[in-house]
């Protein structure tokens, strides 16, 4: 599966590790698989997937993507000179920032909180300008917010990725938001998950395509394929390469997520604050996109 970069390069922060493992942690459900965790940068190995500079016409929905949404300053410079910033956690869109295709400076008042929200106004700022953009790449059909929540690195792994229903971490998985067929999988929604700090985390990701597991279970287009699938497919090759990218603060990134194994990666028990968006992002003329933005 190739990487779709929409403005820098971010090869010098994409790193491999030689495969997946089982996990008995308590914190995980039953059968879940985790990379084993040695990883290397992607220049000390023959393991490097295939890389594409953004190029006119090339489908967004299909690919990966890496956007800076806000400068990594402004973000650092609030955590810092906050002894505790209050967030807050929106989960309903009722509660998110009202999109503005431009909002306000922020250059004299990013560290003032607002006090309907308890957000401090450079965070809300981020969130107005991921939605912003959002709406241009995604002009034709509605949005969902899933709102802003703390990502806490849990496990050996640091996962942040949870189970609604038992609470347990997943491991890598595939989204089933919407629950579609294979043969319908590619029309699902995709995700944009902006960082919003204090730290960077990671995309963890492998390049196994879907059809791979569609022919080896021998699914039927009418059933979807499941993290079940994923997980058996990965204990039987468990020398696939995972591979893993640093979205820094203020970055947000674009990815299929209901049609790639993937994971959420803390770099601490901490975690991050993220803020997430799905939608259909299908909007090819990127560039100038985000120069509107």
């Amino acid at each position: 599966m190739p990487i779709l970069l929409v403005r820098d390069d971010p090869g010098h922060r994409l790193e491999v590790c030689s495969g997946i493992r089982e996990t008995d942690e308590e914190c995980f459900r039953p059968g879940s698989v985790v990379p084993r965790g040695d990883w290397r940068p992607v220049e000390e190995t023959q393991l490097e997937p295939g890389w594409e500079y953004f190029e006119a016409g090339k489908c967004l929905h299909e690919n990966l993507a890496l956007i800076r949404v806000i400068d990594a300053t402004d973000l650092q410079e609030t955590y810092l000179q906050k002894d505790s910033v209050q967030i807050g956690v929106c989960r309903d869109e009722r509660d998110t920032a009202v999109v503005a295709s431009r909002a306000p400076s922020i250059t004299s008042k990013r560290n003032e909180v607002d006090n309907e929200q308890g957000c401090p106004n450079v965070l809300r700022f981020a969130v107005e300008q991921l939605e912003a953009l959002c709406r241009l790449l995604c002009p034709n059909s509605p949005l969902e917010n899933k709102g802003r929540w703390l990502a806490k690195g849990h496990g050996m792994s640091l996962s942040t990725t949870w189970d609604r229903n038992d609470r347990k971490l997943t491991g890598l998985h595939i989204d089933r938001w919407e629950r579609k067929p294979i043969g319908s999988c590619k029309s699902a929604r995709n995700r944009v998950c902006l960082n919003m700090g204090p730290r960077h985390r990671y995309l963890v990701f492998t390049t196994i395509e879907l059809s791979v597991l569609t022919e080896r279970f021998r699914l039927d287009e009418t059933v979807p394929v499941t993290t079940v699938h994923a997980q058996a497919y990965l204990r039987e090759q468990p020398l696939t390469s995972v591979y893993r990218l640093r979205v820094e603060p203020g970055e947000a990134y674009v990815a299929p997520t209901e049609c790639i194994i993937h994971d959420g990666q803390a770099s601490s028990v901490a975690g991050e604050w993220v803020h997430t968006v799905f939608g259909h992002f299908e909007q090819t003329d990127v560039a100038k996109i985000l120069s509107a933005v």
